[in-house]
């Protein structure tokens, strides 16, 4: 096991950038801990996607100051940056198609003795004594933007909307829409430990209603790209990512009745209910620290998942992997083009940026991403994915939710609803995609469909 730690020979003598290197050999320390040690396939998951988060934060610091003080060896510098990213990017990729293995600890472990103290000794210590030399000072980048997931930078990204305790970005490159700031990965996931038919708003929804929805969602999305169940590859397993209770895989049940269906939620307190009530195979653990098969599996759906995750495109590229050459994802997500969206950031505008409160109920902190059509399809064209289509549907709090308001609440409702089907601005973008066979082009077969 590496015994590197930080020490006065690593410091540049710059408090910021000392300060983030300590943190950065700290966790590159409790990833290579992990591996060595078995720990658990979450727990690796947790401090690799920390990690690799924070590498891009620290990198962006030097890099904007760099920039800011005209540094004069800024692009050999920035090809160092890529370097270690991409590295840490194929660690990543190793990770979830080998699992836990001694190779990757000492990968791990070449990585932090070969590259980044290297780096720190050599490349930062230049940097280092150019700022003294010219008297220059540090600043510590914008935490509260955060990455685009779509872009991979926050170059293009800024703060649209401050909500209080939160705020929300929108990259002008892509359109993205997403929470500023850095993930709390423990936070997130713990949120997601409970049964929310008991104690959160699921409570006030029938879950076979909700369950019969999405079936028909399904074979709407399967008719869009030109197929369906019966055409689907034979015997070839389902997959439901945030599977719940597994309301969604009973009703499913009747419509392919010999293909094993497979379920993975946070929550194992609702997979241990699904799997005693309708048996099926439901596992309660994170999607990305789970071990599935590759190549596998003829249908893998995600239903009102990819907005809460910090990271959409591991998720997304795992997928891609799970898929059988010959099958389809579907994901349904909320869009950030809808009527609502428009009237509450049009009045928070006009009044000054008072009236917060349409835009905190719409952007809440549960929430982390907002696609469009076209940020999702860019996403989805980069990691991989070809016959990608994209329609609209309405939000199951507005049709199933309607005894929830009153008389005139439920009135402009449904008008703002029948407006965003006439627009195609529905509050829910439901898309379907598959995976690039590697006999086809590199370029994605893409298209659009504004179909509702």
């Amino acid at each position: 096991m590496s015994n590197i730690v930080w020490n006065d020979g690593l410091s540049i003598e710059i408090d910021l950038i000392d300060e983030q290197h300590r943190s950065l050999i700290s966790k590159i320390a409790d990833l290579e801990k992990a591996l060595r040690t078995g720990q658990g396939p979450a727990e690796i998951v947790r401090v690799l996607t920390f990690l690799m988060d924070y590498t891009r934060f620290h990198f962006g610091t030097e890099e904007r100051n760099m920039r800011a003080h005209d540094y004069p060896a800024l692009d050999a510098h920035l090809v160092k940056h890529e370097e270690f990213k991409t590295a840490l990017a194929n660690l990543s990729n190793d990770f979830r198609e080998e699992g836990a293995t001694l190779g990757l600890a000492d990968s791990i472990e070449t990585l932090l003795m070969n590259w980044f103290v290297k780096h720190i000794k050599d490349v930062d210590h230049k940097f280092g004594e150019f700022l003294r030399e010219n008297n220059l000072t540090m600043s510590e980048a914008d935490r509260t933007i955060g990455m685009c997931a779509v872009c991979g930078t926050d170059g293009s990204a800024r703060i649209t909307m401050d909500l209080g305790d939160h705020a929300v970005s929108r990259c002008s490159a892509c359109g993205l829409v997403y929470l500023s700031g850095e993930r709390d990965y423990d936070r997130e996931q713990t949120h997601y430990l409970t049964d929310h038919f008991d104690s959160g708003y699921m409570r006030n929804f029938d879950p076979n209603e909700i369950a019969d929805e999405q079936v028909s969602s399904i074979a709407r999305a399967l008719n869009l790209a030109g197929t369906s169940h019966d055409r689907l590859p034979a015997g070839a397993p389902v997959l439901e990512i945030g599977c719940a209770r597994g309301h969604f895989l009973h009703r499913l049940q009747e419509q392919v009745p010999k293909r094993p269906l497979v379920g993975i939620d946070m929550s194992r307190r609702m997979t241990k209910w699904g799997a005693q009530e309708f048996g099926l195979d439901l596992r309660g653990c994170s999607f990305e620290a789970a071990e599935l098969p590759t190549g596998s599996f003829g249908l893998i759906a995600a239903f009102d998942v990819l907005e809460h995750v910090a990271r959409p495109e591991i998720v997304l590229s795992k997928v891609l992997k799970l898929l059988h050459p010959d099958g389809w994802a579907v994901i349904e997500v909320p869009s950030e083009r809808t009527t609502f969206r428009w009237l509450a950031r049009t009045a928070y505008a006009a009044s000054g940026k008072r009236l917060a409160a349409p835009l905190r109920t719409l952007y809440h902190t549960a929430h982390l991403t907002y696609f469009t059509p076209r940020s999702l399809l860019l996403l989805l064209q980069r990691l991989g994915a070809t016959d990608v289509l994209i329609t609209t549907k309405e939000a199951h709090v507005t049709r199933f939710g309607r005894g929830r308001y009153g008389p005139l609440a439920s009135g402009g409702i449904r008008a703002v609803v029948c407006l965003d089907r006439l627009l195609g601005t529905q509050a829910k973008l439901l898309c379907v995609f598959r995976r690039r066979a590697s006999c086809r082009a590199d370029s994605a077969l893409v298209a659009y469909s504004q179909r509702s």
